[in-house]
C-alpha cells in the first residue's frame, strides 16, 4: 500500500530494496516482497498528504542504518508503495546476509541469526 511516515508520503528518490526491507522490519514484518512508485499505482487520497521523506538510504535492513531528508523535490508520482511479507508461522528463526536478505540452506557464508525478526544475543549461546 501507500507508504506513510508520520502522516506523510515517502518519495522514491534513493529508495531501494534495502530501505524497503528496513521499513517492513520496523513495522513488524519479516521483509519486503515488492515496492514501486506511483508511476504504476495511484490512490486518489495521495494529494491529501504532504511528502515527508526523500532520499531514503539504508546501509542494511534495519531502520537504524537509514538516512533521509525531510525537504523534498518530489511530486506524488514518486510516492512509494510497499508490500511487506508477514511473519511465517513456521521457522521463526532465520539467517540473513549483510544486506538483510534471507540465506537459504545452499549458502555457505556466515549470516546474522534472527528470531521473529529480531537479533539473537550470544550470551550463554
Amino acid at each position: 500500500g501507500l507508504l506513510l511516515f508520520q502522516g506523510n508520503t515517502v518519495c522514491d528518490d534513493g529508495f531501494n530494496d534495502t530501505a524497503a526491507d528496513a521499513i517492513c522490519r520496523t513495522m513488524g514484518y519479516t521483509d519486503a516482497i515488492d515496492w514501486n512508485d506511483s508511476e504504476y499505482i495511484a490512490f486518489d487520497i495521495q494529494d491529501n498528504y504532504e511528502i515527508g521523506l526523500d532520499e531514503v538510504r539504508c546501509g542494511y535492513g534495519d531502520w537504524e542504518s537509514c538516512r533521509y531528508q525531510t525537504v523534498t523535490d518530489c511530486d506524488h508520482g514518486e510516492d512509494v508503495f510497499l508490500t511487506c511479507r508477514a511473519e511465517e508461522t513456521e521457522g521463526r528463526f532465520q539467517v540473513v546476509d549483510r544486506e538483510g536478505r534471507n540465506l537459504d540452506r545452499s549458502y555457505t557464508e556466515t549470516g546474522l541469526l534472527l528470531y521473529r525478526g529480531q537479533t539473537v544475543c550470544d550470551d550463554g549461546f
